[in-house]
């Protein structure tokens, strides 16, 4: 389901940048320490919705099925990550572009998604959850 038109732009990061990101503080917590930093893939790595789509469609080689429904109240049409305060700090910015982020993470699906059958949807957890002596779900 996507909330309005699909126009939407919004930047992707890679989770190995973001480990990377983790390190850089590590590596430089005289500068970085006490610090607060937007992290993103920022304008480099800028799309819109409907574009990713696309891209994802082209490389598992089908359609996807999506709705589009109306746009919810204070929905964002653009968010780019600054991360120049970052950068400057620490040197960091990211590494792995759009189109490699998702060749890996088809890649990770390809070789995981037995994992990820016959879960229960995450609401479905809760209740179990809640029914369950304790609290725990398995």
């Amino acid at each position: 389901m996507i909330y309005g038109d699909g126009r939407q732009v919004r930047d992707v990061l890679c989770v190995h940048d973001l480990v990377r990101a983790f390190d850089a503080v590590r590596r430089n917590m005289q500068v970085a320490a006490a610090q607060i930093y937007n992290i993103g893939g920022g304008a480099n790595n800028a799309t819109s919705l409907l574009e990713l789509i696309d891209r994802i469609e082209r490389l598992v080689g089908h359609r996807l099925a999506y709705q589009l429904e109306p746009r919810r109240p204070g929905d964002q049409l653009v968010y780019l990550t600054d991360y120049g305060k970052f950068n400057r700090h620490t040197g960091w910015h990211p590494e792995i572009d759009l189109g490699k982020t998702l060749k890996l993470l088809h890649a990770f699906w390809e070789e995981n998604q037995d994992k990820f059958r016959d879960q229960p949807p995450p609401a479905a957890k809760e209740r179990l959850a809640r029914a369950l002596p304790f609290g725990r779900a398995a």
